[in-house]
């Protein structure tokens, strides 16, 4: 398989490089950049990925995507996404509610040999992530493993095959299961209107790329 060097570039500024230098237009790439940055710490309001997230859930959501969209665009509380980001995504050390793949899976045995391959993998691909111990920052919170995703989806739109193929085993392997139960947790939770709307856009997506994923497969197996 064929990798590229690591990139001393945070993946803010890579997907903005990507999609500002060379004019990419990736829907899926968006929708996964967009729940990224819901779930990494608020040090600004997430205006373009309350956005996103909002068109990725039915109609019957309208009115969650109408409040989260409200708070954002007109900020009183501003300490209160952050509050809400800590408990349930976890921040500064400490762990969330449901902020990594393992809190919501619940198996703490699948932890170090998994989050060891992430992070090769995350490297491989030039994928910038901060490789500490903290269930914050590690391979396995969720705000890395969905950024990865919209980093391969858009190093494909380059013509970088592997990188289309690791984002296809990169779901079959690790979010393909967790993605719905990810969501679920997260609306079970939530109590702010960005995380509910958090919430429902990942169970609402996660149902699209599993149809994606799927058909993508039976395709490549034809």
């Amino acid at each position: 398989m064929r990798y590229l060097t690591q990139s001393s570039k945070g993946t803010d500024t890579d997907s903005a490089w990507l999609t500002g230098s060379l004019g990419i237009l990736d829907e899926r790439a968006s929708r996964y950049a967009a729940i990224s940055a819901l779930v990494r710490y608020p040090d600004a309001t997430p205006v373009n990925a309350i956005i996103v997230a909002a068109r990725m859930c039915d109609s019957d959501s309208l009115d969650v995507g109408n409040r989260a969209l409200a708070w954002a665009q007109n900020v009183s509380d501003p300490v209160s996404l952050a509050v809400e980001h800590m408990r349930l995504f976890g921040g500064f050390g400490v762990p969330g509610v449901t902020g990594s793949l393992i809190s919501v899976l619940g198996d703490g045995s699948w932890q170090p040999r998994s989050f060891g391959r992430m992070s090769q993998l995350y490297r491989c691909f030039g994928y910038w992530t901060e490789d500490i111990d903290s269930l914050t920052l590690c391979p396995g919170h969720a705000t890395n493993a969905l950024g990865f995703m919209s980093h391969c989806l858009l190093m494909g739109d380059l013509g970088i095959s592997d990188a289309t193929g690791a984002a296809a085993e990169f779901f079959e392997r690790y979010l393909r299961d967790w993605m719905p139960r990810f969501g679920d947790a997260v609306l079970q939770e939530a109590a702010h209107p960005v995380t509910a709307l958090t919430g429902m856009a990942i169970s609402a997506f996660a149902h699209a790329e599993t149809v994606e994923m799927s058909h993508e497969s039976a395709l490549s197996a034809s």
